[in-house]
């Protein structure tokens, strides 16, 4: 734990030992000095964990990851570095249509983590091109529904329409 610590600038609040468990929680023997709780503060996040009890074999994580997302490209980098050192790289940081950049690693330990930062991104036509442009933040629901609906000039039905300016209205309202 105190390896994610250091890498992800996260504040170790709580680690407990099985061997700090009161006794009546019920702990099987055997490992006392197997984390049985540990919470790991990462700004307004939290990222909590344990090891497996006595007796259970530790498989690895598998079908799963740890997704972190930041604000900025530098700043992810910088934590997909840290974790992917003596770990392997599944897919380098770079961009893709959702996200100005991102990476998936397995660290040193084994954990599976996916790692994103920068803006959110869209494309800009989906029946055509694939340019990347970063994505609106706009309300979705039924004011979203009523905005488009009324830029067409109907009551909603041009979602459903088949004439190319009302799809062409509709790929512009997009909201991903």
């Amino acid at each position: 734990m105190h390896f994610y610590e250091k890498v992800l600038g996260a504040k170790l609040e709580m680690m407990m030992t099985q061997a700090e468990a009161p006794p009546s929680a019920g702990v099987p023997p055997g490992s006392p000095e197997r984390i049985l709780h540990a919470s790991l503060a990462l700004g307004e996040r939290r990222l909590m964990a344990s090891d497996t009890m006595a007796g259970d074999k530790y498989a690895g994580m598998h079908g799963c990851s740890i997704a972190l997302s930041y604000p900025s490209v530098d700043e992810a980098k910088k934590v997909f570095a840290a974790l992917s050192a003596g770990g392997k790289v599944n897919m380098p940081m770079g961009p893709t249509f959702w996200v100005e950049s991102f990476g998936m690693l397995a660290d040193r330990f084994g954990t599976a983590w996916m790692v994103s930062g920068g803006k959110p991104r869209r494309w800009a036509d989906r029946e055509g091109s694939a340019e990347l442009q970063p994505a609106p933040f706009r309300r979705r629901g039924r004011r979203a529904r009523r905005s488009a609906s009324s830029s067409s000039g109907s009551t909603g039905l041009a979602r459903c329409s088949s004439k190319p300016a009302a799809r062409q209205r509709l790929r512009s309202s997009w909201v991903p």
